[in-house]
């Protein structure tokens, strides 16, 4: 652990210097690097703030859970969105070889947002969450593609299909809560609805000690994202070739029982948080509440 913040600090030194720098430029004296490299400086500058915010998190998170803490939960995250991604990129290939459609350009937009959100997770960045918003679009989409093509080709022949169309036709009507609080967290939207956005997500981290659930909503959302992609992968692996199926099974550890399990989790936790909203209103509009011709009991299953 000593020799990797060795090793960063040797990354972020620059960045630093070059605050110290500008303060000087400002002041009216000359800079001691020069202009050539200021762009380089400015880049290691950016790094050093996001490095300085995520080691502050990471501290913060070790004194909470006290002998509990463990570094090693990053690195499993880190693996498993390894996994999930880079077979979604194969799939990509795979599917357009044998004339998928659009399915191999929502595998690879699944693919480039989950590595996306992984390295905006790590520096305990929020918005993070808005690229699993893409993620878990994408994954509707391709769900639709395998298990109701007819219906999808209708919808990407609409120009007025949305988001939620994908998640309704899926059969994950129930995550559309989820969907509409990850969107909150998208570059440029408004930080005001962050709050009940997060409260979102800490109500769908259900099974946690509530203190802890409250410091790891975004953690869980993540996790939960990799599981359903790693699900969708194996089940469209099935069909290319089932013996890649088999031993994806195994490099993930997981089988389709155990991912229909957490999937029916997931979906059961973000139900419950059905009624939440982030903008004031109550309105299905918005999608934070059950469409009119959803039953307000849980249905025993979404497909």
């Amino acid at each position: 652990m000593v020799e990797d913040d060795e090793r960063l600090y040797r990354i972020a030194a620059p960045g630093a210097q070059y605050q110290i720098e500008v303060a000087k430029a400002v002041d009216g004296e000359t800079p001691a690097f020069p202009p050539q490299v200021a762009p380089a400086m400015a880049f290691a500058e950016r790094r050093t703030r996001s490095y300085n915010l995520a080691r502050a998190a990471l501290d913060i998170e070790k004194r909470y859970l006290g002998s509990t803490f463990d570094p090693r939960r990053m690195s499993d995250v880190t693996l498993e969105a390894i996994f999930a991604s880079e077979m979604a990129g194969l799939l990509a290939r795979w599917t357009r070889e044998r004339g998928d459609g659009v399915v191999p350009t929502a595998f690879v937009l699944s693919a480039s947002s989950l590595r996306s959100g992984v390295w905006l997770w790590l520096e305990d960045d929020y918005r993070a969450m808005g690229c699993l918003r893409v993620v878990l679009e994408q994954l509707a989409r391709i769900r639709t593609w395998r298990t109701k093509p007819e219906i999808a080709r209708k919808l990407e022949a609409r120009p007025q299909t949305t988001p939620r169309d994908w998640i309704n036709k899926c059969g994950w009507n129930r995550l559309r809560v989820l969907l509409k609080a990850l969107g909150e967290f998208a570059h440029g939207a408004d930080p005001n609805n962050w709050y009940t956005a997060h409260d979102v997500l800490i109500r769908t981290n259900q099974g946690e000690d509530q203190h802890l659930a409250e410091r790891t909503g975004r953690t869980s959302t993540l996790r939960n994202l990799i599981n359903l992609l790693q699900g969708e992968c194996a089940a469209w692996l099935e069909d290319i070739d089932p013996v890649i199926s088999k031993g994806y099974w195994e490099v993930i550890r997981l089988d389709s029982d155990r991912v229909a399990q957490g999937t029916e989790h997931v979906l059961r936790s973000a139900w419950a948080a059905r009624n939440m909203t982030t903008r004031g209103t109550t309105s299905s509009e918005d999608g934070m509440t059950p469409a009119a011709d959803v039953a307000e009991t849980a249905p025993s299953s979404d497909r």
